[in-house]
């Protein structure tokens, strides 16, 4: 199973999976289930998901499917419950600097017309320069993205519900726990060093070519046209300041636990 952070690589490694001749779930959006309940991104509902908690599964009913239909490989591309996460799948994780990930949706989000943000549209020139020029994107992208997006996405359900800059330490804790689980942390800046792109191909058992990795990049397809300012960085990293120590963590922690 890969959980899927939005904007991290996921589609990615989704297209690099099928050219390897994984079986992927049907029906699935982006190689997540949708079937009996979703493992979809979740976008502006996630709040209101986690707050129903019915849309998930036990993890014997996810195996129990799984070996029934043969799938060999998956994502879950919204905050991870229980049932999940299950011991007897390698459970792999993508993660990308938080800052970084926002550029990433904020471009993307441009490239796709703005339609996917369900926050009123495109914004005007003047909100989206503030969000360039000084990090105040509130306006711009959905307030769960801005605000420590991953820490989220791993601390769980209550921590997704969790309303915009009230997150605390203990949901990073949370998080930390949840990161630990992982047979395999990948970091997707990493994936431009050859050996860590070997490594992840060989941990996942992919024969593919140099053609066939530069053909499944998404990143290749998403022009970047707008870039974050030294100040807005420097905001939003403020902002997100749970989702860098999660992330520095995991960097300090990958030679002493098992992620690699």
């Amino acid at each position: 199973m890969f959980t899927h952070i939005h904007k991290s690589g996921g589609t990615s490694l989704c297209k690099m999976a099928q050219m390897a001749g994984e079986k992927i779930p049907k029906p699935n959006k982006n190689c997540n289930y949708v079937g009996k309940w979703t493992d979809s991104f979740l976008g502006i509902k996630m709040p209101d998901y986690a707050k129903e908690h019915h849309h998930f599964t036990s993890c014997n009913e996810r195996k129990k499917i799984w070996r029934w239909h043969g799938w060999t490989f998956a994502g879950i591309e919204r905050y991870i419950d229980e049932g999940d996460f299950c011991n007897d799948f390698l459970n792999v994780i993508m993660l990308r600097h938080p800052t970084s990930r926002l550029e990433s949706y904020l471009n993307y989000g441009a490239e796709k017309g703005w339609r996917h943000y369900e926050i009123g549209g495109e914004p005007d020139r003047k909100t989206l320069q503030k969000c360039l020029d000084h990090g105040e994107c509130e306006n711009v992208m959905h307030q769960h993205q801005i605000d420590n997006y991953i820490t989220r996405t791993l601390a769980g359900p209550e921590a997704s519900a969790t309303e915009y800059r009230n997150l605390t330490t203990s949901h990073l804790q949370l998080a930390k726990a949840q990161l630990q689980k992982y047979d395999h942390v990948v970091f997707l800046e990493e994936l431009s060093k050859e050996n860590k792109l070997n490594e992840l191909l060989d941990t996942l058992g992919w024969e593919l070519t140099e053609g066939d990795i530069l053909h499944g990049s998404h990143r290749n397809n998403v022009e970047k046209k707008y870039s974050f300012s030294t100040e807005a960085q420097r905001r939003l990293s403020k902002i997100n300041d749970l989702d860098i120590k999660l992330y520095n963590w995991a960097k300090s922690m990958k030679n002493k636990v098992a992620l690699t």
